[in-house]
């Protein structure tokens, strides 16, 4: 498996309109939570359709290269804000994020949850050193389902970056650059 990419969705690539063409057969399947689904995949369209794109927010989408530089697979969305709290360092924010529908119906390996959970937070940190510069990310986490895969994907990162500190405070995850 490559490792997922988190690319922002604008009007000039059309990746929103192309994860919608790969979601909406999911949707339509019997236990599809489409009344969750709707109402964010709106305001993401809302956000990603804006003309230019405002550089300290967006929707970002986690896609599966198929190397041929196109998605294979779309993981999951994800919207990302670059705040500047009353702290003298920048924070990074996924505010929410969604999971591929089928995820909700199909049986799933842990590990391709944690997998996906990992792909958002590697990718944010990719973020943080390039177009969105911060030493803080905070990822919140809807529910109870999304803390205990954030815990596994954090053992997963505390291996890979070992100058990180990563801790769950209620319904965020945090991960600083010490």
């Amino acid at each position: 498996m490559s490792p997922l990419q988190l690319i922002r969705a604008t009007p000039d690539n059309g990746l929103f309109d192309e994860l919608m063409a790969a979601w909406t057969p999911q949707l339509r399947q019997d236990d599809a939570p489409v009344e969750y689904y709707t109402p964010m995949l709106d305001h993401a369209r809302k956000i990603s359709g804006e003309h230019p794109q405002d550089p300290r927010y967006g929707i970002f989408v986690l896609v599966e290269p198929n190397g041929a530089g196109t998605p294979a697979a779309f993981e999951g969305i994800v919207h990302v804000n670059h705040a500047w709290p009353k702290l003298p360092d920048a924070t990074l924010r996924l505010v929410w994020n969604l999971i591929a529908p089928h995820y909700q119906y199909e049986e799933v390996v842990p590990e391709r949850i944690a997998r996906i959970m990992s792909g958002f937070l590697t990718e944010a940190l990719k973020l943080c050193g390039n177009d969105m510069p911060a030493r803080h990310v905070k990822m919140y986490l809807g529910n109870a389902v999304d803390r205990e895969y954030a815990k596994v994907a954090v053992g997963f990162m505390e291996l890979s970056y070992p100058g990180f500190s990563f801790a769950v405070r209620g319904n965020w995850l945090h991960i600083s650059n010490a």
